[in-house]
């Protein structure tokens, strides 16, 4: 019996032996795992230091420090885009998606992020017969973008009309007797009239005619804006005539442009402002005579309106600008713009 129990005591002994040097060799294998962890970010960074070209100098900023001084990933503007197979330079602070631009946050308009900001119009106009395509922009884009202009010191045309909501016009360069330009303008149904551009000082006019006069015999229709743009010493001006319209302005006093026009002071329009409807005719006639007069164009034809731009950019100083517009077009194929009356509605209210 004696010798049972005296067995049994040697096998608890063996066993716990065992059982710590298993527990040992757990210890160590623990150990040496928890002391691989540490040493790895060690050898992570000696071979990204091994990697670095000879002469560079190693930060020694902490990761915290480096993560906080990572500037923001900026989304880069492209240099084309490309729509409807024609190609449109990128505009700052704005983002086009399936021909709409969009404002962006920080935008210099003033606009809030996601509004719509601008139009494409594939067949806008047709100018000398061909469609042409145009981009309508806001009030509040238009307006940094004849800014800088201004500051370029050029003066560009921006057509009054919403080619999205009018596109039935046909616009022709009229060729004058004495080398000028004018711009021909046919419509068949009432067109709405915008302002395209600040204009501290403009009227509206009729023109009177003499029983002989060798210009007109019509009572035509004229309104007159001043951008408040000069070069030396002249001042620009966009004056566009027609046969008749339906005003949608305040009038104001009577206005004298000295004989053979009268009309009346308008004052202060802004851009974008609605300034009314042009009619393709009254009851006397409808179009204009003069503009159908081959004394005075070698390419008359009966429009509707006509609009000329007193521009005064390089050689032309002082003198009507029409011509070298439409030859910028012509020469560099570039795409207008025009007034467009934007939405307010947010991109993620928009349908299709």
């Amino acid at each position: 019996m004696r010798d049972i129990e005296k067995e049994n005591l040697i096998n608890k002994i063996i066993l716990s032996k065992i059982f710590k040097g298993i527990i040992v060799v757990f210890m160590i294998a623990f150990m040496v795992l928890v002391a691989a962890c540490k040493e790895a970010p060690a050898v992570v960074e000696e071979q990204q230091e091994e990697e670095k070209p000879s002469g560079e100098i190693p930060s020694e900023t902490t990761p915290e420090e480096n993560k906080k001084e990572t500037p923001p990933v900026i989304e880069e503007t492209p240099e084309e885009i490309e729509w409807e197979g024609v190609k449109i330079t990128p505009i700052e602070g704005l983002r086009f998606d399936k021909g709409t631009f969009f404002a962006e946050a920080g935008n210099p308009y003033g606009l809030e992020a996601g509004v719509e900001a601008g139009i494409w119009v594939k067949e806008a106009f047709k100018l000398n017969g061909e469609w042409q395509p145009s981009i309508g922009f806001s009030p509040e884009v238009l307006k940094v973008i004849n800014d800088e202009n201004k500051k370029k010191g050029l003066f560009v045309i921006v057509w009054p009309f919403n080619f999205q909501e009018n596109n039935n016009l046909e616009i022709f360069e009229l060729i004058s007797t004495g080398g000028g330009r004018d711009i021909g303008i046919k419509y068949s149904e009432s067109v709405k009239f915008y302002n395209p551009y600040d204009c501290p000082r403009s009227f509206i006019g009729q023109y009177i005619p003499a029983k002989e006069d060798p210009y007109s015999l019509q009572a035509y229709k004229g309104v007159v804006c001043y951008p408040d743009f000069k070069a030396g010493g002249a001042e620009a001006m966009y004056w566009i005539n027609f046969v008749d319209w339906n005003p949608l302005i305040n009038l104001g006093k009577p206005y004298s442009g000295g004989s053979p026009w009268r009309g009346q002071d308008i004052g202060q329009i802004n851009l974008g402002e609605l300034l009314g409807e042009l009619l393709p005719s009254n009851p006397d006639f409808n179009f204009l005579d003069y503009a159908n007069n081959p004394n005075r164009f070698k390419n008359p034809g009966q429009f509707q309106a006509t609009l000329s731009i007193g521009d005064f950019n390089d050689e032309l100083k002082g003198k009507y600008g029409t011509a070298r517009i439409m030859k910028e077009w012509n020469k560099n194929k570039e795409i207008t713009v025009f007034v467009w009356p934007r939405s307010t509605r947010p991109a993620n209210e928009q349908t299709n």
